[in-house]
């Protein structure tokens, strides 16, 4: 902020070293009555106004008030505490995170929250050897790998195969009507799509009009990969890596949600 924080009461962190991408909050209420409820929210949009309300984005969120269940507000909790200590020490920061640990303290983690907030590491794991190539292969996300940028066809390349679909969505600078006729405003690296198909998966873009017939532009920013195996079941990574080689190989400091569920 050039001006100082934008809300009184805010405090300002800077974090050296890689890119700070992740996109998250931990939001925590105490009612009259003294219960205490805490939020997580994971996901793709930034704090500005296109991302919390025009982009077309991706969120998981979950809340949780009493018991001992697992809630993923544990482990991105967790992940900030780490980050932390990489700052200089603060009151302030000590004061929210001890607040935010005494509201958790009957939860546990889920183990679902892929992270290299600090250390770097892929979002989406390599497949196991033991098991198949996936029947489909679906990604969300901008087109921000630069033309040559083999490295997100890399991070997705164990999972791909000759009996792989792969479907890439993208967002398409133009309205449905004009995306029909045009050849322009499609904006994806030939680097991802040629390293996809020399693994010998067929591979399918499809673009997503940004801008609606009456003008108005929603913007694709959200980031999500599915993989669907053969047997029904499916893995789901969302949250704020795009698809590139430094967003799905943790180069950046990003966050994903991973989920294991049915294709369906």
């Amino acid at each position: 902020f050039t001006g100082g924080p934008v809300l009184p009461w805010a405090g300002e962190r800077k974090v050296s070293g890689r890119r700070l991408h992740a996109k998250a909050a931990l939001l925590q209420y105490r009612s009259i009555r003294g219960a205490v409820r805490t939020r997580v929210l994971v996901g793709s949009g930034n704090l500005t106004r296109a991302g919390l309300a025009s982009n077309l984005e991706v969120l998981t969120w979950d809340e949780i008030q009493r018991g001992s269940r697992a809630f993923l507000g544990v482990d991105l909790l967790r992940e900030i505490k780490r980050l932390a200590q990489e700052l200089e020490p603060d009151s302030r920061t000590k004061e929210v995170l001890t607040a935010l640990t005494g509201g958790l303290k009957t939860a546990s983690p889920t183990g679902e929250l892929m992270s290299s907030l600090t250390r770097q590491g892929r979002l989406v794991p390599e497949r196991k050897h033991k098991d198949p190539a996936a029947r489909a292969v679906y990604v969300v996300s901008p087109g921000f790998a630069g033309d040559n940028d083999r490295q997100a066809a890399a991070a997705l390349a164990s999972w791909c195969g000759p009996d792989t679909h792969v479907h890439l969505y993208t967002g398409f600078t133009g309205s449905k009507k004009r995306a029909g006729a045009a050849t322009e405003g499609l904006v994806l690296s030939r680097g991802l799509v040629d390293g996809l198909r020399r693994t010998g998966a067929a591979v399918t873009v499809h673009a997503i009009p940004e801008q609606d017939e009456d003008g108005a532009t929603r913007r694709l920013h959200a980031k999500a990969v599915a993989v669907e195996s053969a047997n029904g079941r499916a893995h789901l990574w969302s949250g704020s890596a795009n698809c590139t080689g430094p967003g799905l190989l943790g180069k950046n400091r990003e966050l994903m949600v991973h989920q294991v569920t049915t294709a369906d």
